[in-house]
């Protein structure tokens, strides 16, 4: 690898950096390893992603848990009232009951 010009030093010492010194043997080894942890990289943040996505699935499925919940709760109340309505409520004692003669 040459580089002619003011930048062929830099460029050097930076492939010297990279490559520890670099000879080919060397440049091989240093190649995989490099290839090597940005393969480890990549499967941690895909780990790193999948856990904030079950995480989130999991405050989901909470949150419509709740929901359903509330929402069977508040379907009780209203059959509640629909019952209480029909036999004259339970503030008047079934007086509407009692008028009808049922």
């Amino acid at each position: 690898m040459r580089v002619e010009g003011p930048a062929s030093g830099r460029v050097r010492r930076i492939c010297c950096f990279l490559f520890f010194f670099g000879n080919n043997e060397n440049i091989k080894i240093t190649i995989i390893i490099i290839m090597v942890m940005i393969i480890i990289i990549i499967m941690i943040i895909i780990i790193i992603m999948v856990m904030i996505i079950i995480i989130i699935m999991i405050i989901i499925i909470i949150m419509v848990m709740i929901i359903m919940t509330v929402s069977a709760k508040k379907e009780k109340k209203e059959k509640e009232k629909k019952r209480t309505l029909r036999h004259g409520g339970s503030g008047n004692g079934g007086q509407k009951e009692r008028e009808r003669g049922v």
